[in-house]
C-alpha cells in the first residue's frame, strides 16, 4: 500500500446499557451494536464481534478496534489508541492497565476457574489444545483486516454459532482467552 493512502479504521462497539457519549472523541469511524435489544442480546461481546466480521467480511476496514460499550475499565487510553496506526497485526488492549497480559490453563485457572477452553478449541481448531493461554481481560482488541481474512468467513460463523444460545454463555469468557489464537495467522 502506498504510504500516502489512508488506512481505513473502524471501532466496533458491543453496547449494552452503557452511555456512548465518549464516542464523540473518536476520530475514527465507529459502529455500535445495541445488545439491549432483546433480539440481539446473545453471546456477549464475542458474538457481536463475530457478527460484524461475518456481515462485513468482504468490505472490512483495514484496522478494526473491538470493544465493549465502556472500554475504559479495560483500556483507559482507548481513545488515543484508536487514533494510532496499528504496528502489530493483533493487539490485546485490555487488562485494566494497557498491555497487562494474563495467563490461564485449559480450565481458565487461576483467573476464571470452570472454563473449558479445550472443548471450544476442539470445535474450532484441528491442532492439539495448548495447556496455557495468554490473554488480556475485557475482550478489548485491535486487529488488522489481513489477520481476520486469514480465516474463512465460515470459521467466524462457527464461532458465532457457538455463542448464540444464551445471553451470557460461558463460551463468551472462553473467547476472551482465544482471540489472540483466532487472529494469530496460523492455519490451525
Amino acid at each position: 500500500m502506498d504510504r500516502t493512502e489512508q488506512m481505513s479504521r473502524l471501532v466496533v462497539i458491543a453496547k449494552y446499557q452503557e452511555n456512548l457519549s465518549w464516542t464523540s472523541q473518536l476520530t475514527s469511524e465507529f459502529i455500535y451494536y445495541d445488545k439491549s435489544d432483546r433480539m440481539f442480546n446473545v453471546g456477549r461481546e464475542a458474538h457481536t464481534y463475530c457478527h460484524h466480521i461475518i456481515k462485513n467480511y468482504e468490505t472490512l476496514s483495514d484496522e478494526l478496534f473491538f470493544t465493549q460499550g465502556d472500554p475504559f475499565d479495560h483500556c483507559p487510553d482507548f481513545i488515543n489508541v484508536t487514533q494510532q496506526p496499528l504496528i502489530e497485526d493483533f493487539v490485546a488492549l485490555g487488562g485494566g492497565k494497557f498491555g497487562q497480559i494474563l495467563q490461564c490453563d485449559q480450565t481458565g485457572a487461576p483467573n476464571h476457574r470452570g472454563l473449558d477452553l479445550k472443548v471450544v478449541w476442539d470445535k474450532l481448531f484441528t491442532t492439539t489444545c495448548p495447556t496455557s493461554f495468554s490473554f488480556s481481560s475485557g475482550a478489548t482488541l485491535a486487529v488488522k483486516k489481513s489477520r481476520i481474512l486469514f480465516r474463512p468467513k465460515e470459521f467466524y460463523i462457527k464461532c458465532r454459532d457457538i455463542l448464540a444460545y444464551d445471553i451470557n454463555p460461558i463460551e463468551g469468557f472462553v473467547f476472551e482467552r482465544l482471540w489472540s489464537r483466532i487472529f494469530d495467522g496460523s492455519t490451525t
